[in-house]
Protein backbone atom coordinates (compact mmCIF):
# COMPACT_ATOMS: atom_id res chain seq x y z
CA UNK A 1 0.00 0.00 0.00
CA UNK A 2 1.31 3.40 -0.85
CA UNK A 3 1.71 6.24 1.35
CA UNK A 4 -0.97 7.99 -0.49
CA UNK A 5 -3.26 4.85 0.14
CA UNK A 6 -2.30 4.72 3.71
CA UNK A 7 -3.19 8.57 4.20
CA UNK A 8 -6.32 8.12 2.39
CA UNK A 9 -7.63 5.32 4.62
CA UNK A 10 -6.67 7.03 7.94
CA UNK A 11 -8.25 10.38 6.64
CA UNK A 12 -11.56 8.59 5.75
CA UNK A 13 -11.54 7.00 9.39
CA UNK A 14 -11.20 10.47 10.71
CA UNK A 15 -13.51 12.32 8.94
CA UNK A 16 -16.40 9.88 10.06
CA UNK A 17 -15.88 10.79 13.52
CA UNK A 18 -16.34 14.50 12.11
CA UNK A 19 -19.76 15.82 10.66
CA UNK A 20 -18.68 19.13 9.59
CA UNK A 21 -15.83 17.68 7.70
CA UNK A 22 -18.31 15.49 5.93
CA UNK A 23 -20.49 18.26 5.44
CA UNK A 24 -17.63 20.50 4.00
CA UNK A 25 -16.31 17.56 1.97
CA UNK A 26 -19.76 17.10 0.26
CA UNK A 27 -20.11 20.82 -0.23
CA UNK A 28 -16.82 20.84 -2.49
CA UNK A 29 -17.91 18.09 -4.61
CA UNK A 30 -21.30 19.21 -5.19
CA UNK A 31 -19.45 22.56 -6.53
CA UNK A 32 -18.05 20.49 -9.03
CA UNK A 33 -14.57 19.55 -7.28
CA UNK A 34 -13.79 15.47 -7.38
CA UNK A 35 -13.64 14.16 -4.14
CA UNK A 36 -10.29 12.59 -5.02
CA UNK A 37 -8.72 15.98 -6.49
CA UNK A 38 -9.87 17.36 -3.15
CA UNK A 39 -8.49 14.63 -0.81
CA UNK A 40 -5.33 14.35 -2.81
CA UNK A 41 -4.49 18.30 -2.31
CA UNK A 42 -5.27 17.94 1.25
CA UNK A 43 -2.77 15.07 1.71
CA UNK A 44 0.15 17.03 -0.61
CA UNK A 45 -0.79 20.61 1.66
CA UNK A 46 -0.91 19.08 4.88
CA UNK A 47 2.28 16.46 4.73
CA UNK A 48 5.07 17.98 6.18
CA UNK A 49 7.37 17.06 3.10
CA UNK A 50 5.67 18.33 0.38
CA UNK A 51 7.69 21.87 0.38
CA UNK A 52 11.08 19.55 0.31
CA UNK A 53 9.58 17.57 -2.57
CA UNK A 54 8.02 20.89 -4.90
CA UNK A 55 11.99 22.65 -4.26
CA UNK A 56 13.92 19.21 -5.49
CA UNK A 57 11.14 18.80 -8.72
CA UNK A 58 11.69 23.00 -9.28
CA UNK A 59 15.37 23.19 -8.96
CA UNK A 60 16.20 22.68 -12.30
CA UNK A 61 13.81 25.61 -13.99
CA UNK A 62 15.42 28.23 -11.49
CA UNK A 63 17.31 30.38 -13.68
CA UNK A 64 20.47 30.71 -11.64
CA UNK A 65 23.88 32.78 -12.77
CA UNK A 66 25.20 29.69 -13.64
CA UNK A 67 22.19 28.57 -15.88
CA UNK A 68 21.46 31.72 -17.48
CA UNK A 69 25.41 31.73 -18.87
CA UNK A 70 24.56 28.82 -20.43
CA UNK A 71 21.72 30.42 -22.56
CA UNK A 72 23.56 32.65 -23.15
CA UNK A 73 26.22 30.69 -24.72
CA UNK A 74 23.50 28.75 -26.75
CA UNK A 75 21.98 31.93 -27.92
CA UNK A 76 25.49 33.19 -29.06
CA UNK A 77 26.34 30.08 -30.84
CA UNK A 78 22.71 29.98 -32.56
CA UNK A 79 23.86 33.61 -33.41
CA UNK A 80 27.23 32.82 -34.51
CA UNK A 81 25.49 30.27 -36.96
CA UNK A 82 22.66 31.94 -38.52
CA UNK A 83 25.06 34.76 -39.45
CA UNK A 84 26.97 32.67 -41.03
CA UNK A 85 24.68 30.71 -43.14
CA UNK A 86 22.05 33.52 -43.84
CA UNK A 87 25.26 36.02 -44.09
CA UNK A 88 27.08 34.48 -46.55
CA UNK A 89 27.23 35.18 -50.00
CA UNK A 90 25.10 32.85 -51.29
CA UNK A 91 22.66 32.69 -48.15
CA UNK A 92 22.10 36.13 -48.22
CA UNK A 93 20.37 35.75 -51.86
CA UNK A 94 16.93 33.22 -49.93
CA UNK A 95 13.72 34.74 -49.24
CA UNK A 96 14.46 34.28 -45.25
CA UNK A 97 18.07 35.46 -44.72
CA UNK A 98 16.70 39.32 -43.37
CA UNK A 99 14.39 37.64 -40.95
CA UNK A 100 17.02 35.34 -39.98
CA UNK A 101 19.87 37.58 -39.81
CA UNK A 102 17.48 40.21 -37.69
CA UNK A 103 16.66 36.82 -35.45
CA UNK A 104 20.39 36.46 -35.20
CA UNK A 105 20.77 40.13 -33.96
CA UNK A 106 17.64 39.12 -31.50
CA UNK A 107 19.91 36.36 -30.12
CA UNK A 108 22.58 38.82 -29.90
CA UNK A 109 21.07 41.03 -27.56
CA UNK A 110 19.47 38.56 -25.40
CA UNK A 111 23.00 36.57 -24.87
CA UNK A 112 24.26 40.24 -23.35
CA UNK A 113 20.57 40.55 -21.07
CA UNK A 114 20.99 37.17 -19.81
CA UNK A 115 25.20 37.28 -18.79
CA UNK A 116 24.78 40.60 -17.06
CA UNK A 117 21.29 39.94 -15.29
CA UNK A 118 21.18 39.83 -11.93
CA UNK A 119 18.03 37.43 -10.04
CA UNK A 120 20.38 37.15 -6.54
CA UNK A 121 17.02 39.18 -5.24
CA UNK A 122 14.61 36.72 -6.24
CA UNK A 123 16.52 33.89 -6.01
CA UNK A 124 17.28 34.78 -1.99
CA UNK A 125 13.79 34.31 -1.44
CA UNK A 126 14.10 30.46 -2.98
CA UNK A 127 16.77 29.10 -0.73
CA UNK A 128 14.53 30.34 2.45
CA UNK A 129 12.84 27.37 3.76
CA UNK A 130 9.66 29.75 4.83
CA UNK A 131 8.75 29.79 1.02
CA UNK A 132 8.81 26.19 0.24
CA UNK A 133 6.43 25.72 3.33
CA UNK A 134 4.03 27.80 2.54
CA UNK A 135 3.78 26.94 -1.17
CA UNK A 136 1.79 23.94 -0.34
CA UNK A 137 -0.75 26.10 1.64
CA UNK A 138 -1.11 28.70 -1.55
CA UNK A 139 -1.78 26.03 -3.87
CA UNK A 140 -4.16 24.38 -1.56
CA UNK A 141 -6.18 27.67 -1.50
CA UNK A 142 -6.21 28.62 -5.56
CA UNK A 143 -7.05 24.66 -6.22
CA UNK A 144 -10.25 25.37 -3.14
CA UNK A 145 -11.38 28.45 -4.15
CA UNK A 146 -10.36 29.83 -0.45
CA UNK A 147 -11.48 32.30 0.94
CA UNK A 148 -13.97 33.00 -2.43
CA UNK A 149 -15.34 29.77 -3.15
CA UNK A 150 -14.28 28.12 0.63
CA UNK A 151 -14.04 29.82 3.65
CA UNK A 152 -11.14 29.69 6.26
CA UNK A 153 -13.60 28.59 8.77
CA UNK A 154 -14.75 25.64 6.41
CA UNK A 155 -11.18 24.76 5.54
CA UNK A 156 -10.26 24.22 8.70
CA UNK A 157 -12.12 21.35 9.75
CA UNK A 158 -10.60 19.59 6.40
CA UNK A 159 -7.17 20.69 7.16
CA UNK A 160 -7.20 19.37 10.58
CA UNK A 161 -8.18 16.17 9.66
CA UNK A 162 -5.53 16.09 6.55
CA UNK A 163 -2.91 17.09 9.45
CA UNK A 164 -3.91 14.09 11.47
CA UNK A 165 -4.19 11.13 8.97
CA UNK A 166 -0.21 12.50 8.90
CA UNK A 167 0.29 11.76 12.33
CA UNK A 168 0.04 15.07 13.47
CA UNK A 169 -2.72 15.22 16.53
CA UNK A 170 -1.19 18.16 18.14
CA UNK A 171 -1.72 20.86 15.40
CA UNK A 172 -4.93 22.23 15.54
CA UNK A 173 -4.80 24.82 12.55
CA UNK A 174 -7.17 27.86 12.92
CA UNK A 175 -8.62 30.11 10.62
CA UNK A 176 -7.02 33.16 11.64
CA UNK A 177 -3.54 31.51 11.71
CA UNK A 178 -3.66 29.91 8.31
CA UNK A 179 -5.29 33.11 6.66
CA UNK A 180 -2.11 34.88 8.49
CA UNK A 181 0.13 32.09 6.80
CA UNK A 182 -1.02 32.63 3.30
CA UNK A 183 -0.89 36.49 3.70
CA UNK A 184 2.88 35.95 4.57
CA UNK A 185 3.39 34.48 1.87
CA UNK A 186 1.78 36.65 -1.27
CA UNK A 187 3.76 39.77 0.75
CA UNK A 188 6.88 38.05 1.09
CA UNK A 189 6.52 36.48 -2.23
CA UNK A 190 4.29 38.86 -4.11
CA UNK A 191 5.42 37.67 -8.03
CA UNK A 192 5.15 33.49 -6.53
CA UNK A 193 1.53 33.33 -6.36
CA UNK A 194 1.43 32.57 -10.09
CA UNK A 195 3.81 29.06 -9.36
CA UNK A 196 1.00 28.30 -7.02
CA UNK A 197 -1.88 29.30 -9.19
CA UNK A 198 0.27 26.76 -11.65
CA UNK A 199 0.89 24.23 -9.64
CA UNK A 200 -2.94 24.27 -8.83
CA UNK A 201 -3.94 24.11 -12.82
CA UNK A 202 -1.18 21.18 -13.08
CA UNK A 203 -2.85 18.93 -10.67
CA UNK A 204 -6.82 19.69 -10.66
CA UNK A 205 -5.75 18.72 -14.77
CA UNK A 206 -5.14 15.60 -13.83
CA UNK A 207 -8.53 14.92 -12.77
CA UNK A 208 -10.29 16.94 -15.60
CA UNK A 209 -8.21 14.44 -18.37
CA UNK A 210 -9.27 11.10 -16.53
CA UNK A 211 -12.34 9.78 -15.77
CA UNK A 212 -10.76 7.35 -13.38
CA UNK A 213 -9.10 9.57 -10.90
CA UNK A 214 -5.47 8.29 -10.05
CA UNK A 215 -5.02 6.80 -6.61
CA UNK A 216 -1.43 9.31 -6.00
CA UNK A 217 -0.77 11.94 -4.24
CA UNK A 218 -0.24 15.87 -5.78
CA UNK A 219 3.36 16.38 -6.21
CA UNK A 220 4.63 12.89 -5.65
Amino acid sequence: MSDWQDWQKRFETYLKADGVGVRILEKLVKSGLPRQQVLSALDASTDSRTGARLRKSLDRYIPTKLQNKKLAALCSKLRNELEHTYGSPIGICFPQADEMLRLAGVLKSTAGALTSVNNSKVLSRLTEKYFWKGLPLAVLCVELGVPKMLSWDDLCPLYAIGCQAHGMFTHHPEPRSLEAKLRRFKKRNPGFLEVAKLLAEIHSGRYLRHESHPQKSAFA
